[in-house]
């Protein structure tokens, strides 16, 4: 008995759409840049740029594009960088100490800070602990 090779699904359908969004996600939450994503999706960066500008734009404000990495982290990063600015800052210690300790700058931290935690740092850990691994992946991806 053969084993049936899946067929890629056809150029432009909403399947193809949907196979580089995940693609594009899995890039991201490993830390991947806008060449990355292009590489695994095999195409040229200047179709990737054009592809996610026109289909996927919050997958590219995303995926940087100048040699520095992304702002998503797995979900096991992400919950550990919270309890450990919320640990910073219970000891008293300023934004900019809290900041240094997770490796970010004050005005980095504040931006991944708005994006994981728009609701306050002790919401974000207790929506992070609370979730089903399942939630946690979907969150990961986007």
């Amino acid at each position: 008995m053969t084993k049936l090779k899946a067929t890629p699904p056809e150029v432009g359908s909403p399947e193809w759409h949907v196979e580089r969004r995940r693609i594009g996600w899995q890039v991201a939450s490993e830390g991947g840049n806008v060449s990355d994503f292009a590489r695994r999706c095999g195409i040229r960066k200047q179709s990737a740029h054009q592809w996610l500008e026109k289909y996927a734009e919050d997958l590219r404000r995303t995926l940087v594009n100048d040699g520095r990495r992304s702002q998503v982290l797995p979900p096991e990063a992400r919950l550990k960088r919270l309890t450990t600015y919320k640990a910073a800052r219970d000891a008293g210690l300023s934004h900019s100490a809290a900041s240094e300790r997770c490796c970010l700058s004050q005005s980095r931290m504040r931006r991944w800070l708005a994006m994981w935690a728009p609701d306050g740092v002790d919401q974000a850990i207790e929506d992070e602990t609370e979730a089903s691994a399942d939630a946690r992946e979907d969150r990961r991806y986007g």
